[in-house]
């Protein structure tokens, strides 16, 4: 999914028995597209945060994990005993539909 308008997510997942499993991820503010400088700020994130997450993709396999799961839009790590990290590249207008469904 290496297409324009996606932005790197990270998520911790941390599974406690019986309940409901913990999950936090990173956010990002909204940026103003309107004007040329927001629009490059945005363009530019988007740039590094692909960079970023092919940089994982190259490395996940030398990772000291027991597992690395790697596809074409995200990576997920079991980074210790019930602790999973997910690197996710999503879409723009993917991240606004859900940052509305949270207000």
């Amino acid at each position: 999914m290496h297409s324009r308008h996606a932005r790197l997510r990270v998520s911790v997942t941390v599974a406690k028995g019986d309940e409901a499993p913990l999950v936090s991820q990173n956010t990002s503010s909204q940026v103003d597209l309107t004007n040329l400088e927001g629009a490059l700020r945005e363009a530019q994130h988007e740039i590094v945060d692909q960079e970023l997450f092919s940089l994982l993709v190259k490395e996940a396999g030398t990772l000291p994990t027991a597992s690395a799961r790697v596809s074409e839009s995200f990576i997920i790590i079991d980074a210790a005993e019930n602790i999973e990290l997910k690197f996710e590249l999503v879409r723009q207008s993917l991240r606004v539909l859900e940052a509305n469904r949270l207000i």
